[in-house]
């Protein structure tokens, strides 16, 4: 897929969980009203090099926000 682009989602921690290909991401009516979704929720809609590949993954930032609820949240008893 040389010299084809992606358009894709990426989270606020970086990962990328959601891509569609040219022509695709512009006339797909579903994905349109995704990434107007997405976008409004603040997450970075980028084009992207298919040659460069595209590697999705689980998202961080609900492990990351539940381990810093559970440090605040814990009693310190040697304080």
């Amino acid at each position: 897929m040389e010299g084809k682009k992606a358009q894709i989602v990426k989270c606020r921690c970086g990962s990328i969980f959601a891509a569609c290909v040219e022509p695709h991401c512009y006339t797909e009516p579903d994905w349109q009203k995704d990434v107007r979704k997405y976008a409004k929720q603040g997450y970075r809609i980028e084009m992207k090099d298919c040659g460069e590949g595209i590697q999705f993954s689980k998202c961080k930032c609900y492990e990351t926000q539940q381990t810093s609820i559970h440090k605040s949240t814990q009693i310190s008893i040697f304080n």
